[in-house]
């Protein structure tokens, strides 16, 4: 079992070198990468470069070495099982909002809009005349934004919307991978795994795009630690197609992750291609996430994690997310201590002890090493003042 617990530690410390190491980068181009590194790219941690200069006002106020939402978002999820150790739904609805509002930094539209539905439900139902709004928020626009959502019970799903096809669920999605791999992948054998999943995803987003990308990232990183990523390649596209044969119907319109994930392996020999074709979606589920599988997929008999993720981070676009994703898969590869770079870990703001702490955490309770942490709903629901 120790050699499954340092290899879920690689995942999350994977999501938050990914993380934290994009995150200067968010949202700028290819070129304009290059012309901020005087044209060699990415090679290493960098964090010389003036906070106010990056594109993401969020991400501005981020000091060196720290991480946004992907690996905050990764982390509730990964709480969530440490808690219960199975799929317990109202449990992750309370932890997202938690998270929510201690907002570290580059949360998506579509996933703030959603949280704010489920909370304003919460609040609606507390005693008193009116909706109790929360004590604060992080920008006017997000106070606009609450006080024009519907409630929405935290039992349905996301209201359809367009253009709410992003990664927001794909980048918090390691912990599921974590749990189904550590007990040996039977529940993405069942098909456990792909219903809680998509009821995961549907939480925040509608579209079953974005929970069959997330899927799919799950899925590699289940077979990785229980398999080997040789097995994760070759099962990737069967599982995605299998998923979209189950939710056909839930398809509002003819996009399909797997003609994404398919375009995007093709263009796997020719980097270049496969880059403006990742980068071309921003935050969209159906280019950034098959983009980081291609990457990971391209990497898979490298010696080491860092290729995989500086290209992530090199490709442009939405770098920290790429880059997470790229570094969650990557580090379901090797059982090694030494696998991430010590100098790369000591460039995070807290040094790797937050990921190195959820990922033991986790393979424990999810290997049966030691019991759930518990939860009571009704303390976390007075934690947020509902």
């Amino acid at each position: 079992m120790y050699d499954l617990k340092q290899t879920a530690i690689n995942v999350m410390l994977g999501i938050h070198l990914g993380d934290a190491l994009g995150v200067p980068f968010e949202m700028m181009t290819r070129q304009e990468i290059l012309n901020a590194t005087g044209g060699e790219g990415v090679t290493r941690p960098r964090f010389d470069f003036d906070p106010a200069a990056r594109k993401i006002p969020d991400a501005r106020g981020l000091a060196a070495g720290a991480t946004s939402d992907d690996t905050q978002l990764a982390e509730a999820t990964a709480e969530g099982f440490i808690m219960s150790r199975r799929y317990v739904h109202e449990l992750h609805v309370l932890l997202h909002l938690e998270a929510l509002w201690r907002d570290a930094a580059g949360w998506g539209g579509t996933t703030k809009r959603s949280l704010y539905e489920l909370d304003k439900w919460y609040r609606e139902r507390r005693r008193g005349f009116g909706i109790h709004p929360p004590p604060s928020f992080r920008t006017e626009k997000d106070e606009k934004l609450w006080a024009a959502v519907e409630p929405r019970h935290p039992a349905h799903p996301a209201r359809p919307r367009a253009q709410a096809r992003g990664n927001g669920v794909a980048m918090k999605i390691a912990p599921f991978g974590i749990r189904a791999g550590v007990l040996g992948g039977g529940d993405f054998e069942s098909g456990e795994a792909l219903e809680e999943i998509m009821a995961f995803a549907r939480m925040t987003h509608a579209d079953p795009v974005c929970g069959i990308a997330a899927y799919a990232v799950a899925g590699i990183i289940s077979d990785s630690i229980a398999d080997d990523p040789d097995v994760a390649a070759e099962r990737v596209m069967g599982r995605v197609k299998a998923a979209e044969a189950i939710h056909v119907l839930a398809h509002r319109g003819t996009d399909r992750f797997s003609d994404a994930l398919g375009r995007a392996l093709a263009l796997a020999s020719a980097p270049e291609a496969l880059w403006d074709f990742g980068a071309a979606g921003r935050a969209d589920a159906l280019t950034t996430v098959a983009l980081a599988i291609a990457i990971w997929s391209r990497h898979l008999a490298d010696a080491g994690p860092q290729p995989a993720v500086l290209e992530a981070i090199n490709a442009g676009g939405d770098t920290d997310t790429v880059a997470s994703m790229v570094g969650a898969m990557m580090g379901a590869s090797s059982e090694s201590k030494a696998w991430w770079p010590s100098d790369w870990i000591a460039s995070l703001k807290d040094g790797g002890i937050v990921a190195v702490r959820t990922g033991g955490r986790l393979a424990d309770v999810c290997a049966l090493r030691r019991a759930p942490e518990g939860y009571d709903l009704d303390t976390l629901k007075r934690r947020l003042g509902y």
